[in-house]
Parts: C-alpha cells; sequence; structure tokens
C-alpha cells in the first residue's frame, strides 16, 4: 500500500502444499495519448512555471532548475513521479472538461499549481 491508500500487491497462500504464496500485483494503468494531451501545458507553481510535455507515450515534467521527470500512471489522472518516492501530480478538471489545476503531492506538502 502506498502513501495515498492504493494497494499495490496483495499475496496469500491460497494452497497450503505449495511453498510460496501467489503474489497478485496491480498493472501499471494505461492512459490514452489523447488523455495525455489534455494534460500537457504550462502551471504556476509558487510563482514558478512548470511544464508538463508529452515525450513520446508518456508525460515528463519540467521544474526550472531540476531534471526532467517521467510522470508515471497510477488512477485517473494521477501520476508518480518515476524514481522520486512520495512524489506525486495529480490533474485536476472542471465541469467542462478543460484541466485547471495540477496538485503536486510531496512528503512536505501539498502543492497546488493553476494552469496558465
Amino acid at each position: 500500500m502506498n502513501k495515498r491508500g492504493d494497494i499495490h500487491s496483495i499475496s496469500v497462500a491460497l494452497e497450503p502444499g505449495l511453498p510460496d504464496d501467489i503474489l497478485f500485483t496491480r498493472a501499471a494503468e494505461k492512459v490514452s495519448l489523447d488523455i495525455l494531451r489534455t494534460l500537457t501545458g504550462e502551471c504556476v507553481l509558487n510563482g514558478m512555471t512548470v511544464t508538463v510535455a508529452l515525450a513520446g507515450d508518456s508525460l515528463r515534467l519540467t521544474v526550472p532548475g531540476q531534471p526532467q521527470y517521467e510522470l508515471v500512471p497510477t488512477r485517473g489522472l494521477a501520476f508518480d513521479v518515476k524514481g522520486m518516492a512520495g512524489f506525486s501530480v495529480e490533474f485536476k478538471k472542471d465541469d467542462t472538461g478543460k484541466v485547471t489545476e495540477a496538485v503536486f503531492h510531496q512528503p512536505n506538502g501539498v502543492f497546488t499549481a493553476t494552469r496558465k
């Protein structure tokens, strides 16, 4: 289970004669290119501009002064930052389906970026 309460895997002993438990692991969620395209753009976070861009079939996050990060889909419009435990981004849409915010979850807090 991660810090958001999502269960990633579970193991169970279904057969008493088997030496190992049976392990079920959640498959990575697939997000269509059409949806990924709607998430690209610039957001303002604490006065700086962060950029989300499409690179092949995945999203990349660029924060000024930091390396570029790959975003890995987890559920719906939520993505983990690859290689950064405890860091994730969730995109929020308005009633019309337009992305209005990117909510950054970090070990030191939750920060909301507004779409430019």
